[in-house]
């Protein structure tokens, strides 16, 4: 008796190989990085983490004059939630790109 499930069609080759590319994004909130710990476990020995975090400028253009501010102030913020992410995922590669969060996660 077999009491391993799997869809259709999927191998174990092809299981195996379903982690090897983790992405995680993460943002300032302390909760944001909660996902880098199962991502590191599910990537195995095989695997690349990838942890992201996307610089949104528009956020910084609705700021007016104080723009130039606001985009340093979410950079730093931006910066610091990626260290700390790495901390959680020794490693990890990591990448700090701009442009809308949705748009970035989804091409990676």
């Amino acid at each position: 008796m077999n009491t391993t499930s799997r869809p259709q069609g999927i191998g174990p080759d092809a299981e195996e190989a379903l982690f090897r590319r983790v992405v995680c994004g993460v943002d300032p909130p302390p909760e944001s990085r909660e996902a880098v710990r199962p991502g590191h476990a599910l990537q195995g020995d095989r695997g690349v983490l990838t942890i992201i975090s996307v610089l949104d400028t528009a956020l910084a253009a609705q700021a007016g004059w104080t723009g130039a501010s606001a985009t340093s102030s979410l950079k730093d913020d931006a910066e610091l939630a990626l260290g700390t992410a790495e901390l959680e995922a020794p490693g990890a590669t990591s990448r700090l790109i701009e442009g809308r969060p949705d748009q970035v996660l989804v091409a990676e």
